[in-house]
């Protein structure tokens, strides 16, 4: 495990392999083991040249610290940790990131666009597109906000569990929670105060639809037939104002597909990587 600093923090960084370097990012009340199973399978897929998997934490997860210097976490904070991981192996990267990693994937394209070759964006939970949106976005707006809302309070008054409880079973169903095993629910209580903090840099983002057109990198998106309703609205309108996007569907998947599902979102990104590798040798030829 390396490390790579940010500010004042030490975010710890594991990698595997030698070749095209992939950037993986996590969701929140999670770390970079959550992509263990897809990258077992990426490792493996025989379509692709050799990749250099690079899993950091992001802040406050696993082994990383937490944002410690002036003023709140934001995504763009976060997206430095995939532009610095750039740097440090001086070249662009493929970024792929699955729901809170993803709205950190989709603000660092926007800031760094140097550094990312393509990109792969797993429902990704970029809230703040709905905010000039619709009646109907405002409905799910005023939804996610409720569970936002759930967890802060739960962190304020000492009292992480109902607001986790909310958020687990929001993500994967209700009774989710009730069938964790306590260390499990224990790990997860710790990270209330992480997850409100996500939930600040996302819906606090400035980016906005508007924004998304100066996106180039190449995009996949990957999202769940049984997913939520808020994080499929994004992925629709993601599709209709990215430039250069395919979209793949994993039908019987819901929020968690990285975890419930790994082989067929290894199958999605490796579709992706091969099809932009494709293009590049047909180019330098």
């Amino acid at each position: 495990m390396s490390k790579l600093t940010i500010g004042s923090s030490q975010i710890s960084v594991r990698q595997r392999g030698d070749g095209d370097p992939v950037v993986m990012l996590h969701c929140s009340a999670s770390c970079g083991r959550h992509w263990d199973p897809v990258a077992d399978s990426l490792s493996a897929a025989t379509a692709l040249g050799p990749l250099r998997l690079i899993v950091p934490d992001l802040f406050g997860y696993g082994s990383s610290d937490s944002w410690a210097d002036r003023g709140p976490l934001t995504l763009g904070k976060e997206a430095e940790i995939p532009a610095g991981l750039a740097s440090q192996i001086s070249q662009p990267v493929h970024l792929v990131g699955h729901s809170y990693g993803g709205a950190v994937a989709l603000a660092t394209a926007l800031a760094y666009p140097q550094i990312v070759k393509t990109l792969t964006l797993i429902e990704p939970v970029s809230f703040h597109l709905l905010i000039d949106g619709d009646s109907r976005d405002r409905a799910l707006l005023r939804e996610i906000r409720a569970v936002a809302i759930a967890v802060r309070c739960g962190v304020l008054l000492d009292d992480p569990e109902p607001g986790m409880q909310r958020f687990i079973d929001f993500w994967n169903g209700r009774g989710s929670w009730a069938r964790l095993p306590e260390p499990v629910r224990r790990t997860l209580r710790d990270a209330a105060p992480q997850v409100a903090r996500n939930f600040w840099s996302v819906t606090g983002c400035p980016i906005r639809l508007t924004d998304i057109a100066r996106v180039q990198a190449p995009t996949r998106l990957i999202v769940g037939g049984r997913t939520k309703p808020v994080t499929r609205r994004v992925a629709d309108l993601l599709e209709r104002h990215l430039p250069r996007v395919t979209r793949s569907g994993i039908p019987d998947a819901g929020h968690m597909s990285p975890s419930t599902h790994p082989g067929a979102v290894s199958t999605a990104i490796a579709a992706h990587l091969a099809m932009t590798q494709s293009t590049a040798r047909s180019t330098a030829a």
